[in-house]
């Protein structure tokens, strides 16, 4: 008999989910900007970024940006109007970083944008971002009608209504329903 031993050191580590492979934005229903793993990678150390729009594309540009940089000596920006991105999950450092973009989008044409996006009527959406690595930002391009059709959403069945709690009596086949009131039901023992 011939067998091969597996070592445990040689064992590969199971991936926990799926690892990001492209950068995306997604922008909730409620107007959350959120980014995925990769994107917020790319902002480590720097989670505070400026936000621009340009025709259809947004652009979310990091603290360090050679661009914001240029607006904050310019005067065009100041170093208080960047935006602060926290984790999604407060607690879990690992989650992707979030801001509120809902008053962001509703205006979006008076920052230099063409359309505004309707993120309520759109539901819950992922847009392809690029990497601009010489400005140090994230793109990504909105569609040109300002809304997209929103995803199928699963219905939940509904809840199933509550079953009065028993209790158990030693030798008895069917269990005493406990008081609907919380009270407590005296057994008596023979």
């Amino acid at each position: 008999m011939s067998v091969t031993f597996i070592k445990r050191s040689e064992i590969p580590m199971a991936a926990r989910g799926k690892e990001a492979t492209s950068h995306t934005v997604a922008i909730t229903s409620a107007g959350q900007i959120v980014l995925n793993q990769l994107s917020t990678k790319y902002f480590e150390g720097s989670p505070r970024a400026a936000m621009a729009f340009e025709g259809t594309s947004a652009y979310l540009f990091r603290e360090d940006s050679p661009v914001v940089k240029r607006a904050i000596e310019m005067k065009k920006l100041g170093a208080n109007d960047l935006i602060t991105m926290r984790h999604s999950k407060q607690k879990d450092a690992k989650s992707p970083f979030a801001f509120s973009g809902s008053g962001l989008l509703k205006n979006m044409t008076k920052y230099g944008a063409t359309i505004s996006y309707d993120f309520a009527t759109s539901g819950n959406q992922t847009f392809n971002a690029e990497v601009d690595d010489k400005n140090k930002a994230i793109k990504f391009d909105f569609p040109a009608s300002g809304k997209l059709t929103p995803r199928p959403v699963a219905k939940r069945a509904p809840r199933k209504s509550k079953v009065d709690a028993t209790v158990a009596n030693p030798g008895s086949v069917s269990g005493t329903p406990v008081a609907p009131n919380g009270g407590v039901q005296e057994l008596v023992l023979e």
